[in-house]
């Protein structure tokens, strides 16, 4: 049959998606597998110099043309360096693959089958799709639990039931949640797992399995539904390999939704590992902070709160500045701290790790003596400062690497698994479309702010009031007042949003100044803007990136 050109267009941007997919996963686990052999050292002692200098050179080429370079270097490889890699450490390797032969083969099909023809958009026929598809299988259960050593196991009520309560749309696009029990209840309509609203309004209930089915469990639930309303919707919802008990459910009067099994168990890997970073980065951002100030040591509760640290010390007679001084900084830090143990973090981590990553890489601007400069890599730039303590900048760092690590290995597979569609897998648009849906498409920044304030629950920590100092014997008192900076890490929130044109600034009387994209030159670029309000844009075709 001869396919027409969007046909083989879409059949390449399929095999494509897919394996970029596995070389992400391929990647995950060559750095995991060589990491636990060399410990940090990895890149030095595991990979061959050609490699480790092609991968250098483009790293250093994306510092000349201004990119934000990657963090880990493994990902400047190309598909055909992977072979190269895993024979190099055969010795390492051979416990997963045992045929060396066979995986240089495999990985030769992928490049050639793959990589070359997606490139060069020649024509994938069936034959090229097989022999592709069997390569992949034959890769996947060889990596499987490589990257890390464990089997994914997954619990239907606590891994499995709050994906689909913070995805709705995962059962049914339109549908909205109404309430889900964490576990069954007798009482009532209770013990269905979710209460939804279609987008007809009409009462949906979605019962979600994993490891089995009874037919007799959907006749008791739609009687007891019956007993209690006329007009609803009754929903089976299914992973793929139960998919042969469909026409038995749609038999005993329920729809049928089926999942990808696989797909759900990779969704709970990258959750449980986007919160240990989350947890991680809470611990860089909390756990105690020293700092010297006038030859004394003294230890802050956290780095955040060293930041907000500005007082006087009488020394010689004579008051001086003593502390990090450095409260833009607390306040940058302190919105990571609050989004990274916000609702949102429990409820959708991976996308909530994605959103901090954004906040420390988007543009941002701060005021120098007194002009307004544009930070145009972001906040994860700060540590290169030279008036940022070493201590401090290591502090960032950490964290950036936290975040930025995480998008390097997951960011393609969260995009896949959520349809590649950003109105799903981008935190900020799904904030600002449930804020726009209760309040309309024109947005004024106080209605903005407040809901922001209470979705996130953002919320600043307190100054440390006055610290000893020992060796003068005196009180230090703390100048900072942080009241109000919930509003400021609101309104960074709606920069990001702006940044990427998920809100479209609307002129009128100045309320506020924010960071808009404006076109100079072909190229996009961030500049201030006054606004008075934000026009939520619906056409997620114009959506940007932030970096």
């Amino acid at each position: 049959m001869q396919l027409g050109v969007r046909d083989v267009q879409e059949r390449l941007e399929a095999m494509f998606a897919e394996v970029s997919a596995l070389e992400a996963e391929l990647r995950s686990f060559i750095e995991s597998t060589l990491e636990k052999h060399y410990s940090y050292n990895w890149i030095k002692q595991a990979i061959p110099k050609a490699i480790r200098d092609d991968w250098h050179q483009k790293k250093d080429n994306d510092v000349k043309q201004g990119k934000i370079p990657e963090t880990d270097l493994i990902n400047y490889a190309d598909f055909s360096q992977y072979k190269d890699i895993i024979i190099h450490n055969w010795r390492i390797f051979s416990e997963f693959f045992e045929d060396k032969e066979r995986l240089r083969i495999k990985l030769e099909d992928l490049n050639n089958l793959c990589r070359i023809a997606t490139m060069h958009i020649r024509t994938l026929d069936d034959d090229d799709i097989g022999a592709n598809r069997v390569a992949m299988r034959w890769l996947k259960s060889k990596i499987a639990g490589g990257s890390g050593g464990k089997k994914v196991e997954a619990r239907e009520v606590d891994d499995v039931h709050p994906i689909f309560r913070a995805n709705p749309f995962m059962i049914e696009d339109g549908a909205a949640f109404i309430s889900g029990e964490k576990r069954p209840s007798e009482d009532t309509l209770k013990r269905i797992d979710m209460h939804l609203i279609d987008s007809t309004g009409t009462p949906l209930f979605a019962e979600i399995k994993w490891t089995n089915v009874d037919e007799n469990q959907v006749v008791g639930y739609k009687k007891l539904i019956n007993s209690q309303m006329e007009k609803f919707r009754l929903v089976w919802v299914i992973p793929d390999d139960l998919a042969y008990a469909r026409p038995q459910i749609e038999n005993s009067g329920a729809e049928v939704k089926v999942f990808s099994k696989k797909e759900m168990l990779e969704l709970i890997a990258i959750r449980k590992a986007a919160t240990e970073s989350l947890l991680e980065i809470k611990e860089i951002l909390t756990k105690p902070f020293d700092y010297t100030i006038q030859s004394d040591k003294i230890t802050f509760m956290d780095v955040i709160r060293a930041c907000y640290f500005d007082g006087k010390l009488e020394v010689e007679g004579k008051p001086k500045r003593v502390g990090l001084k450095q409260s833009g900084i607390g306040r940058y830090l302190d919105l990571i701290r609050s989004i990274s143990v916000s609702p949102y973090a429990s409820t959708i981590p991976e996308l909530t790790l994605e959103l901090i990553r954004e906040l420390m890489a988007a543009p941002y601007s701060y005021k120098e003596a007194r002009f307004y400069m544009i930070a145009k890599k972001g906040f994860m730039s700060v540590p290169e400062s030279s008036h940022i303590h070493s201590s401090l900048a290591a502090r960032i760092s950490a964290v950036w690497k936290c975040a930025n690590d995480f998008h390097s290995r997951y960011r393609n597979r969260i995009r896949a698994i959520y349809g590649n569609d950003v109105r799903k897998y981008d935190l900020t648009y799904r904030v600002m479309k449930v804020i726009s849906a209760k309040n309309g498409n024109i947005l004024d920044i106080k209605t903005l702010v407040s809901n922001l304030i209470s979705g996130f629950v953002l919320a600043p920590l307190s100054p440390t009031p006055k610290i000893f100092h020992s060796t003068f014997n005196q009180y230090v008192y703390n100048s900072v007042d942080t009241s109000g900076f919930e509003n400021d890490f609101a309104k960074r929130i709606i920069e990001i949003a702006t940044l990427k044109r998920i809100l479209i600034p609307k002129s009128g009387i100045i309320v506020m100044w924010v960071l808009a994209p404006r076109s100079q030159d072909g190229k996009t670029e961030p500049d201030r803007v006054p606004c008075q309000s934000f026009i939520f844009n619906t056409d997620h075709t114009l959506y940007l990136e932030v970096n």
